[in-house]
């Protein structure tokens, strides 16, 4: 049972994050496409100050990457609470390209330490369910077994959000099922179980599987493309691209993934309430997106200049759009937190034109 938070109750936590007696930092990183992407850059044009400035103006060409299309490494951190976006396609990875994408995940486990990892898993839905058991046993379950045992947060391994129009509906084996979500946690199931006893133990709770495919099947006249085009997009997710103060990410099932990440943030946390008031908010964030990434595709290098952890020294930003391709900045905001609430509530049920996202 996954838990979505009401937006004011939501917000009343994030406060108590962004005060001093919560001052250590809080972070969600999401491994994943294009698809998850606009699940965490939902939260960020909710959460973060100014965030429009981000979307505003910001082309969509095909091939090309840029900050909104990220390829790379993107990241924002409000205060104390962090979130970071990291490019990840298990399936059109090479063979010899296996080992250096195990590393970066391990890497990012152990140096991000984020408290809500979610990993977009490889399983391509159209073939058989049972290559899930050879995807968790050969890629991840080395990996998880050596790592999770110290690790202090919580990995959540999703399944593609998929669409009709990519896949089809049945009762069996197929893209969105029933089955599809048994078959994945009997998977995951049977990988923990051939762990031994200890390394088992000891991470009891940190690793969880979410199926979205029934969650989205409702909405998917609600994706980037409207359902008129001969070819529809797989993505969940839109820009609004007008140079204007206000929401630029919409899609009901982006934004509900990512507000499941986030209360699952704060359901694993266990903050108390603040109290919003007047106060700076400090806003930091870095870019590491290549302009080309595909094709094939290429994991991430391991090591990575433009991150909030290898920057000290930040360019002071007038506007987001002043975040290049590779570049790190900060901004202060004079706010209370309670208006970001009110923002918040106000944008929810609103509608952009659809846009192209790529």
């Amino acid at each position: 049972m996954w838990r979505v938070f009401r937006t004011a109750e939501g917000f009343q936590k994030i406060a108590a994050v962004r005060q001093e007696r919560m001052p250590e930092r809080r972070s969600i990183v999401v491994a994943g496409s294009s698809v998850l992407r606009g699940s965490l850059q939902s939260l960020i044009d909710a959460l973060v100050p100014n965030a429009w400035q981000s979307f505003a103006g910001v082309p969509s060409i095909p091939g090309e990457g840029t900050t909104v299309k990220c390829w790379g490494w993107l990241e924002y951190q409000v205060d104390n609470l962090h979130l970071g976006f990291l490019d990840w396609r298990l399936p059109s990875y090479g063979r010899s390209d296996k080992v250096s994408a195990a590393a970066r995940i391990r890497k990012t486990m152990l140096e991000e330490k984020p408290d809500i990892f979610v990993i977009e898993l490889g399983w391509n839905f159209k073939d058989h369910m049972r290559q899930l058991d050879s995807e968790l046993a050969l890629f991840w379950g080395p990996l998880f077994k050596a790592v999770l045992p110290s690790f202090h947060g919580k990995v959540v391994l999703c399944l593609g959000p998929v669409s009709p129009f990519n896949a089809r509906i049945c009762e069996a084996e197929c893209g969105i099922s029933r089955a599809r979500a048994r078959s994945a946690r009997s998977s995951l199931a049977k990988l923990l179980a051939s762990w031994p006893s200890d390394v088992r133990n000891a991470s009891r709770g940190k690793i969880v599987m979410l199926d979205p495919a029934f969650m989205a099947l409702p909405m998917f006249f609600d994706g980037e493309t409207d359902m008129v085009r001969k070819t529809s997009s797989q993505h969940w997710h839109r820009y609004d691209r007008k140079q204007s103060p206000g929401r630029k990410v919409f899609g009901v099932v982006a934004e509900t993934l990512g507000q499941i990440f986030l209360s699952e943030l704060l359901r694993v946390t266990e903050l108390r309430s603040g109290a919003p008031g007047k106060e700076v908010t400090h806003t930091r964030a870095c870019a590491q997106c290549p302009v080309r990434s595909c094709c094939p595709w290429r994991p991430i290098p391991l090591h990575l200049e433009h991150t909030l952890r290898n920057v000290r020294d930040l360019t002071n930003f007038t506007s987001w759009s002043n975040l290049t391709m590779e570049s790190c900045g900060q901004m202060e905001v004079n706010m209370a937190v309670g208006d970001v609430v009110c923002e918040v509530q106000a944008s929810i049920g609103t509608h952009a034109p659809l846009h192209s996202s790529a």
